[in-house]
């Protein structure tokens, strides 16, 4: 929570050469409606955030803009080893680079 508000984050690391589409704004979009409504807060305390390293498609950036969808795009740093976590019902699995 910061500043009083909820931040939900969609991280995609793709390939330059990939592009966005709006359905991966529309499940972010969503995940924040189910989580306001399961969770009882007031629409709009909670700020969907799509942080992302590629491209968005004109059309999903046209809804996210619509939607109040906050877009970061992030310059991929390969300096940093590439490890990717998956948490799902508590079990956090961590794929490292050889695997």
């Amino acid at each position: 929570m910061k500043d009083g508000k909820i931040h939900i984050v969609q991280a995609k690391c793709w390939s330059a050469d990939k592009t966005i589409h709006e359905k991966h704004i529309f499940q972010l979009y969503g995940t924040t409606l189910c989580y306001e409504l399961e969770n009882n807060i007031p629409l709009g305390t909670v700020i969907p955030i799509f942080a992302t390293t590629t491209k968005l498609s004109k059309v999903a950036q046209a809804v996210a803009s619509r939607l109040g969808v906050m877009i970061k795009e992030i310059p991929l740093e390969k300096k940093y080893t590439m490890i990717k976590c998956n948490v799902n019902q508590g079990n956090k699995i961590y794929h490292l680079p050889f695997d």
